[in-house]
């Protein structure tokens, strides 16, 4: 009886709503009411797997369409499990919380004013899918998403009979950046995907196909963070050594599969975070020493000696991705690779005469709209440099430079100290923590000192790439159970009472 007059009082009447908002489904409020409802409905599965959900979600390049902004699916995981730890904090008494950084913790807290600073200084946040005259607030959210990520990871352990399998998805989902191609492929039929999935990776093969003649330079963007993914599952799960164990051929087939995936994208950057990574990953699996390391050398030549002979007979894109090493390739692709760098290298010349500027109060990431327009029209009559419209819109391809001039001198000391903090957690973690770990801390030292490394020296946006940053921090946490440290030597007292023991035992 008490079932049927809910399904009266309460079902049937979100039935009926629901039917009415679905009437018009791709109006604003019907978007909101039906994923209102929805997430009314999964609550109870949020309450229970918020955690696993912001850890399977922070590589997955998935739109919450239904949201204004469309926010990216990792920020609406982030903000739900945040709450959530703050809601379970005051009911869990249990003492298996994990103990996070405290230097971590203040870096962040200090980021987090820097921002609330910025943004008064400048005037407010300015979302325009909240109706605002100006818009770029969207950064803002990323980057305290971010913050608030991390202290969701760290709100809990994992499980230890899941936390490889969640530690495999948490990088197997960001092979969801492919889906953009696929459906661009697949035709009109399967570009309701687009809703779901970013269209952004699937521009520049829409682009070259409009080129006439055929003398296109197409590229499949999202085969580059597809093929990361998989290299990062197979480090993390079986390292460098593993990886080349001669009784699992398949593992170093699907590796080489991937960096050729990888170059489809036409991405330089997918190689060079790759060298990265496995230099850093050889280094912490303390390989340099054996005999796997000549080996792996001497393939790596090896493969670098094909590709010098027969690189100008190889797909646009893949000469593309290899532009970075000194060998011939086709013209077209050289021209189209030099011409990138030719206008980054003039909006740095400009942007550096611009820090002092914004050296104590950075510029924040608020954009004005007619600024935008103008640019825009300006570009097309020819009479704006390239790289304008990047400039404008804060896209400036470098991450030291993405830092200091939004969020100025005091954002860079933030920052500067969460790498400090978070490189001693993995360290304390890689070092002294639980030896069935040892992959996991192995790969995620590794892959914090890769993306350190290339958001400095090479390219980076620090609003879309922090995320990656605490991440990877707050995971090492989460799974250590806290910080590890060394354990204490015994005593000698300790050591002189054994002794005779053992001796007893062997006589």
């Amino acid at each position: 009886m008490g079932k049927s007059i809910l399904i009266f009082v309460f079902c049937i009447p979100l039935a009926i709503l629901m039917g009415i908002m679905l009437s018009d489904p791709m109006a604003k409020n019907s978007m909101l009411m039906v994923g209102a409802s929805f997430a009314l409905l999964l609550s109870p599965i949020f309450i229970k797997g918020h955690h696993a959900f912001v850890v399977i979600a922070a590589n997955a390049y998935i739109n919450v369409f239904f949201l204004p902004g469309q926010p990216q699916l990792w920020v609406l995981a982030n903000g739900i499990s945040f709450f959530m730890a703050i809601l379970s904090r005051p009911l869990d008494r249990s003492h298996s919380r994990p103990r996070g950084s405290r230097s971590v913790t203040l870096s962040l807290l200090m980021l987090v004013v820097v921002i609330l600073v910025t943004v008064k200084a400048n005037g407010g946040i300015g979302i325009r899918a909240f109706g605002s005259s100006v818009y770029g607030g969207k950064r803002y959210v990323w980057l305290l998403m971010a913050v608030a990520g991390y202290f969701a990871l760290v709100a809990q352990p994992i499980a230890r009979k899941i936390r490889s399998r969640l530690v495999g998805l948490h990088f197997l989902c960001g092979l969801t950046s492919i889906v953009g191609n696929i459906a661009y492929t697949l035709g009109p039929s399967f570009y309701f995907l687009f809703l779901l999935f970013p269209v952004e990776w699937a521009l520049q093969q829409a682009g070259a196909d409009q080129v006439v003649g055929g003398n296109a330079l197409t590229r499949i963007s999202g085969m580059g963070p597809a093929a990361g993914a998989i290299q990062s599952w197979l480090l993390v799960r079986y390292g460098i050594q593993g990886l080349f164990e001669a009784r699992y051929p398949w593992r170093a087939g699907l590796f080489l599969l991937s960096i050729v995936g990888a170059m489809f994208s036409g991405f330089r950057s997918s190689m060079v975070t790759l060298l990265l990574l496995l230099a850093f990953q050889f280094h912490f699996e303390r390989l340099l020493r054996t005999r796997l390391f000549p080996i792996v050398l001497a393939g790596i030549v090896a493969a670098l000696a094909v590709v010098m002979m027969t690189a100008e007979r190889l797909p646009m894109s893949l000469q593309r991705t290899l532009t970075f090493l000194p060998i011939q390739v086709d013209p077209m692709v050289r021209r189209d690779a030099e011409g990138t760098i030719e206008w980054r290298v003039q909006m740095w010349k400009l942007l550096v005469k611009e820090i002092p500027q914004y050296f104590w109060v950075g510029k924040g990431y608020a954009l004005d709209p007619t600024d935008m327009y103008l640019a825009a029209e300006a570009a097309k009559r020819g009479h704006l440099e390239s790289f304008e419209g990047a400039k404008l819109a804060g896209d400036y391809h470098s991450g030291p430079l993405s830092l200091i001039i939004p969020l100025g001198i005091f954002g860079v000391i933030a920052f500067v100290w969460f790498l400090i903090a978070g490189f001693k957690v993995l360290q304390q973690n890689y070092l002294y923590g639980d030896p069935e770990l040892q992959r996991f801390n192995t790969f995620l030292i590794s892959c914090f000192m890769a993306r350190m490394a290339f958001f400095i020296l090479f390219f980076g946006g620090f609003a879309s790439d922090f995320w990656s940053f605490t991440s990877l921090v707050g995971l090492s946490i989460s799974l250590n159970n806290g910080v590890s440290k060394p354990r204490p030597a015994p005593r000698r007292e300790e050591q002189s009472q054994e002794e005779p023991s053992l001796a007893m035992a062997g006589a």
